[in-house]
Formats: C-alpha cells, sequence, structure tokens
C-alpha cells in the first residue's frame, strides 16, 4: 500500500506542477505586452499624417523583422493586396501609401545588409511602381557618402525592368549628393515620434558644396540618354520632397531653379512643377477636390511666374493618377471574376477626374494619365477603345 501511495503522490505533485505552469503561461500571454500583427500595424500607418507616414512603416517593419530578408520581403509584399485601398487616397512624403510602404521595405533591405552589397536590391519586389528599389538605392547611397563610382555600380546593378525606377532615383540621390539628404529629417521624425533609431550616423552638410547645375550634369553621366528625363524629374522630385518640410512651401525650391543655367532652367522648373502636381494637385482631384487642386497649379505657376510651363502641372495630374491607380491596384491581372467590372468602371471614372482640369489644360491632363503604364490595364480590361 505504501509504494501505491508513493507512486500516487509524486503524479498528483507532478500533475500540480504542469497545471501551474500552464496557468503562468496562460497568464504570461495574457497580460504580457506582446506585438500585434503586422497588418494590423500597418494600416494603422494609413491614417498618419504624410510626413509621418514612411517612419511609421519603418518601425512597424524593423519591429516584426527576424530570419531571412528573402522571406521577409515576401512575407511583406503579399500581405500588400489587403493594406491599401481607394480609400488611401492622399500622397504621403514619397509617393502614395503603397509606395511609400514599399520605400520602408527596401530602407530595411538596405540596413540589413553590407554596405557595400548592391546585389540584395533583387530582393526588392517590383510591386507599387518601384518603391522598395527606391527606398533601397537610398539608403545604400547614403551609407557610401554619395560616391559617384558606387552610384554607378548601383546603377548598374538594378534589374532590367526597373531601369527606369532607378534612373529616376538616381535624380534624388544626386540632388541629396548637394544639399543634403532628405534621409535625415525622417530617420529624426523614425526616432522622435516611433522610436526607431536608424543604424546611421548623419553629418548635418551634404557631401559636396550646393550646386543646382551639377545633379543636371551628373544625370547626363550617370544614365542612358533615353532616361535623362527620369534622372531629371527625380531631381525636381527632391526638391519637391524638401518642400514637404520647409515652412516657405514651393517658393524657396521655385527660387532655387533660378540658379540653374541655359536651358537646364527650364527643365528644373518644369520637373518641379510636374511634381507639384503629380504629389499636391493629384491628390486633391482624387478627392474630388477640383476647385483645390486647380488652386494648386494656379499658385505654383504664379509663384514662378512662368504661365508657359503651367501645362507641366497639369501634365502631372494625370500621372499623378494614373501612378495612383498603379501603386493602389498593382495586381490586376489576379482579379477575380466578380471584381472585372467593378475595376473596369473604377478606371474609367479616374480617367474622367481629368475633365475638371482647367479648360485649357484638360488635354495635358489626359496626356499625364496616358503616359503611365495605366494604359496596359485599360488594355487588359478591354476597355482601351473608351480612352479618349
Amino acid at each position: 500500500m505504501r509504494s501505491i501511495w508513493l507512486w500516487t503522490s509524486s503524479h498528483i505533485t507532478f500533475f500540480v506542477l504542469l497545471l501551474a505552469i500552464m496557468g503562468l503561461g496562460v497568464g504570461l500571454y495574457v497580460f504580457w505586452p506582446h506585438l500585434p500583427p503586422l497588418d494590423t500595424q500597418i494600416i494603422s500607418c494609413n491614417g498618419a499624417s504624410k510626413e509621418l507616414r514612411f517612419s511609421c512603416y519603418r518601425s512597424v517593419l524593423e519591429r516584426h523583422f527576424s530570419g531571412d530578408l528573402s522571406d521577409f520581403a515576401g512575407r511583406a509584399d503579399s500581405l500588400a493586396d489587403r493594406l491599401f485601398t481607394e480609400d488611401d487616397d492622399a500622397y504621403a512624403v514619397f509617393g502614395t501609401n503603397c509606395h511609400t510602404y514599399y520605400h520602408a521595405l527596401g530602407d530595411l533591405i538596405a540596413e540589413h545588409t553590407s554596405e557595400d552589397d548592391v546585389h540584395s536590391i533583387r530582393i526588392c519586389p517590383y510591386s507599387c511602381t518601384g518603391g522598395c528599389l527606391m527606398g533601397f538605392l537610398k539608403r545604400k547611397a547614403f551609407q557610401a557618402s554619395y560616391d559617384s563610382d558606387f552610384l554607378q555600380t548601383m546603377y548598374q546593378a538594378c534589374p532590367d525592368e526597373g531601369k527606369s525606377v532607378c534612373a529616376h532615383e538616381m535624380g534624388h540621390l544626386l540632388q541629396d549628393k548637394y544639399f543634403g539628404t532628405v534621409l535625415q529629417v525622417v530617420d529624426q521624425l523614425t526616432r522622435e515620434k516611433y522610436g526607431y533609431t536608424s543604424m546611421n550616423s548623419y553629418s548635418s552638410q551634404p557631401t559636396e558644396p550646393p550646386d543646382v547645375n551639377r545633379p543636371f550634369e551628373e544625370c547626363a553621366r550617370l544614365v542612358p540618354q533615353d532616361l535623362l528625363g527620369s534622372c531629371y524629374e527625380g531631381v525636381g522630385h527632391n526638391m519637391f520632397l524638401f518642400m514637404e518640410f520647409s515652412p516657405e512651401g514651393y517658393t524657396k525650391a521655385m527660387h532655387a531653379c533660378d540658379g540653374v543655367l541655359g536651358d537646364r532652367r527650364d527643365v528644373c522648373l518644369g520637373f518641379l512643377l510636374h511634381r507639384i502636381g503629380i504629389n499636391e494637385a493629384a491628390s486633391l482631384f482624387i478627392q474630388n477636390d477640383f476647385d483645390g487642386g486647380n488652386r494648386v497649379c494656379h499658385t505654383a505657376v504664379e509663384i514662378v511666374g512662368r504661365f508657359d510651363l503651367a501645362y507641366q502641372c497639369y501634365q502631372g495630374v494625370g500621372r499623378g493618377i494614373g501612378l495612383f491607380l498603379l501603386s493602389e491596384y498593382p495586381n490586376i491581372e489576379h482579379l477575380s471574376e466578380g471584381r472585372f467590372a467593378e475595376m473596369q468602371t473604377l478606371l474609367k471614372s479616374k480617367a474622367q477626374l481629368c475633365d475638371d482640369a482647367d479648360p485649357d489644360y484638360v488635354k495635358y491632363c489626359y496626356d499625364g494619365f496616358l503616359h503611365t503604364d495605366i494604359l496596359n490595364y485599360f488594355h487588359k480590361l478591354g476597355i482601351s477603345d473608351e480612352l479618349p
């Protein structure tokens, strides 16, 4: 009897301990703070103010990152379809919400690979108009202090399908080289608002003396002639990014173009107006605020006093609408049958937003719209004959 009692007692003790451990585990799960799902946190970032959206995405991705970079990038990419919707109708600093999210993903990939590793750019998905490629290049260029040979090496490492995107980003990087990096501004916001500190350290000075001509000159040496416009546009876009954080707004950037020599001065002003159309005016058109969108273009043109370049702003409006659709609906070829008609209606209605541009510039708005890859969407959906 004694041996049976001892055997029973030991088992009772074991089960009491087991129950205690299980209770502790449940208590820890319930009361210990644990990370919300990645998709939930990213969706919450969509509502952050436009200057903070990149910082929010970047900090969330960093908190969730573990393991293999390729696997994590694939996971982040697979979530995108349900993270962004047609309700995300405002541009953040780097572009649409989806594009800005991929910018943050590219930044993460760049920070978690060695500084001279340019080939990891191929980990980047090409979704949402190449945001990941751009984010990767922006961080790597900063790490290399914008060394000209390194920029050339990075451009050559870009995948063939991303050469135009990379040429655009080269314009950004060359502007950073001579005027200081916008990363310094956004990284400070990421640290102050979201508690993530970049692995980089910063000098408050640009790597070269300020020179408004040099970015344009170096574009011509860095990218092929057929992509020179993309590089120039990147220079203008980068000037626009700094306007987003400047209390002087457009005025300072517009006057910066005054120092550009020869024909490139018009190029500088034109691409700056074009980018104002894409990011500012188009965002208002997408929200059906046509008075506000037209007013953005009119104001920008009045500041620079070049009414002959107003068409650039309206081409930007059209491009902004097209790029918004490309970014927010990247997987149109995988549409279910039930969404096919819905997408046809959506595309036609967004194209018609150009009808509410200033009557003198409706044509230019449609020109900008049709000079994006959105034209392929109309062909795929069988509605290309309904384009203006």
